[in-house]
């Protein structure tokens, strides 16, 4: 509610994230369960980011893979990057990749001697981005995600 966002915490499973908990106005209950190829769902890029660079290649898509939207990223190389990016800064981007008018930063839930395997996301509508700072975003969901991880 502080945030006036909606909260998803996904899982992976084959080269799809699945929503598992949501919260908000953009979630609750007929979000559980919603899905979205890794390569277009913030939660998907910063699970995978966490894992070797060498598993990668498994979940990018290829060039002829379905777009879920005008701004659905297919190319292999690009998503490297934005795996890279992620990787880097702890945290991933969807801008409207699964859904028009909706987008999402997401952080990997911290788990001991483990690479993650549900991540939390802060959804919201893309008018709304223009009223915020993408970089307070960002640490509210790391912030997120380590309570998470405590909890």
């Amino acid at each position: 509610a502080r945030l006036r966002a909606s909260l998803y915490v996904s899982t992976l499973c084959g080269g799809f994230t699945y929503v598992v908990a949501a919260s908000g106005s953009l979630g609750d209950s007929f979000a559980l369960g919603g899905h979205a190829p890794v390569y277009a769902s913030s939660a998907g890029k910063i699970l995978v980011a966490c894992h070797p660079r060498e598993e990668w290649p498994a979940y990018a898509p290829s060039r002829s893979a379905v777009k879920l939207t005008p701004r659905t990223n297919v190319d292999p190389v690009r998503f490297a990057r934005e795996l890279e990016e992620a990787q880097r800064t702890g945290v991933a981007w969807n801008r409207e990749e699964s859904s028009l008018r909706h987008i999402s930063v997401s952080a990997a839930i911290p788990e001991a001697g483990r690479v993650p395997r549900f991540a939390v996301a802060i959804l919201f509508r893309r008018e709304e981005l223009v009223l915020r700072d993408p970089r307070e975003l960002e640490d509210a969901v790391r912030r997120i995600a380590a309570r998470l991880a405590s909890s």
